[in-house]
């Protein structure tokens, strides 16, 4: 019940079992929900901290590149030479490093709250240096947020797709069924349908199809909560494609008009 899949092998036929699963489902659905939603945020946490564990060599290394780039930066935008700069100097700064984008007042703000200790105004190039990294990573984690985070989504199929092969070979082993009614369960189970046409019948298959339930559907959120972004990032780039034909017609318009 508190699945929602409903497979219809077992319902209440007494007024006192249908009123318990009407109080039983609509707590237990909550609970379940919630479940659900605090597996698949760990699942996230989880594919994160073994990627950046991946990554920790290589960051290293960019970082140590990040802060060249952000020394020769300033000396540019140093154009004074008294090893200072101010709130605007530091808008060009990060204007300059983020490749022309215009720097928003909730990043000069940032990198001001991490460097600018004494509240002067005016920051060094060993003050916001340090600043600047947490800068960078503050703008990659805004711009991960924006995209679709594909080796989370790699990392989500395969999960999902060896418990659902794991699952098969559990039903076919305890249930006796084919591969083809193995796999077709561990769909209809994981997709909340639950046609009734199949349902495990030893203590072993019920034991694991409990354990497969719970896993899988976190599994699911996970994923689903990872694809959330797609229907953004896809609109996004329906507008850039429209905004780059008009400016492609306008071209042409005014290349005939001359």
């Amino acid at each position: 019940s508190v699945t929602t899949i409903g497979y219809g092998t077992y319902s209440p036929v007494t007024f006192g079992g249908r009123l318990f699963t009407c109080l039983y489902g609509l707590i237990g659905i909550a609970v379940a929900g919630w479940m659900l939603t605090r597996s698949s945020f760990a699942l996230v946490h989880l594919v994160t901290a073994v990627r950046n564990m991946c990554r920790k060599k290589r960051k290293a290394k960019e970082t140590a590149e990040l802060v060249s780039m952000f020394e020769m930066t300033f000396a540019e935008i140093d154009q004074d030479g008294n090893g200072e700069i101010d709130r605007e100097e530091l808008r060009q700064l990060l204007t300059v490093l983020n490749h022309d984008a215009p720097a928003t007042e909730e990043e000069i703000n940032l990198v001001l709250w991490h460097a600018d200790k004494d509240g002067s105004g005016t920051i060094s190039q060993e003050e916001v240096i340090p600043a600047l990294v947490v800068w960078y990573e503050y703008i990659v984690e805004k711009a991960r947020t924006e995209h679709v985070d594909w080796i989370q989504v790699l990392a989500g199929v395969a999960m999902l797709g060896g418990l659902i092969c794991l699952g098969a070979i559990c039903f076919k082993s305890f249930e006796s069924w084919s591969w083809n009614d193995s796999f077709w369960f561990c769909f209809v189970t994981l997709s909340t349908i639950g046609f009734g046409d199949f349902a495990p019948a030893t203590l072993k298959g019920q034991i694991v199809c409990i354990l497969y339930v719970f896993t899988g559907l976190g599994m699911l959120a996970y994923l689903l909560n990872v694809l959330a972004v797609c229907p953004a990032v896809f609109a996004r780039w329906v507008g850039k494609v429209r905004k780059m034909r008009r400016l492609k017609k306008a071209h042409r318009e005014r290349s005939m008009s001359v």
